[in-house]
């Protein structure tokens, strides 16, 4: 009988690691792989982009919070008003356009000197404004006065203007009931009828 282990038992023996390895092989496999384990990176849940939330839209009926809360003045130009039938349109005065423009036909003879324009304000106005002058048409030399009253009297400043001169005027006419514009022909070519005192853009607001 022989001392050592015999070669079947050496192969048993064998066998037996070889198999323990094997186990604890797949035994760590499977705890890899077990729902307790972390998640992989690919694994985790993006954000859908069409659940992210949204701004509100605005409410129309929301004042704005940058607004001043001045109400809009009402404007009426004179060339629109009804009761005003002098000679109206554009008009170039001191190089710049007025589309909107009431013009006075003025010369040297009696019945072309001074000329008014009488406007009904029915004392629902609070501010008159517009571009005096000549327009560019008006021949060279000419001067003309421009001035404004109320019930007999001057309102603001009176002017004396020539080619390439203009004014821009701004009349208190709060309480006013008529207001009257007045033209006259100082100097010129001797002729009745010259050239034209002009209101530019003439307008009234309140």
């Amino acid at each position: 009988m022989s001392n050592g282990l015999s070669t079947e038992a050496k192969w048993t023996n064998t066998i037996g690691i070889l198999g323990l390895v094997v186990a604890l092989f797949f035994g760590a496999q499977q705890c890899a792989s077990s729902p307790g384990a972390a998640p992989s990176p690919a694994s985790s849940p993006t954000e859908d982009p069409s659940s992210a939330p949204t701004e509100p839209e605005p409410d129309p009926t929301t004042p704005n919070p940058d607004s001043t809360g001045t109400p809009t003045p009402e404007i009426a130009y004179l060339t629109e008003m009804e009761e005003i039938h002098e000679n109206e349109g554009p008009a170039t005065i001191n190089n710049e356009p007025y589309p909107r423009t009431l013009r006075l036909s003025l010369g040297n003879c009696d019945s072309m000197v001074s000329q008014k324009v009488i406007i009904d304000l029915k004392g629902e106005w609070t501010t008159f404004r517009a571009t005096i002058g000549l327009p560019s048409d008006t021949p060279p030399g000419t001067r003309i006065q421009f001035s404004f009253s109320s019930n007999g009297k001057q309102i603001g400043k009176v002017y004396e203007l020539g080619i390439m001169e203009s004014r821009d005027v701004t009349l208190d006419v709060r309480g006013t009931s008529l207001l009257y514009l007045h033209g006259v022909f100082l100097e010129g070519e001797d002729d009745c009828y010259v050239g034209d005192a002009a209101w530019g853009d003439a307008r009234i607001s309140k």
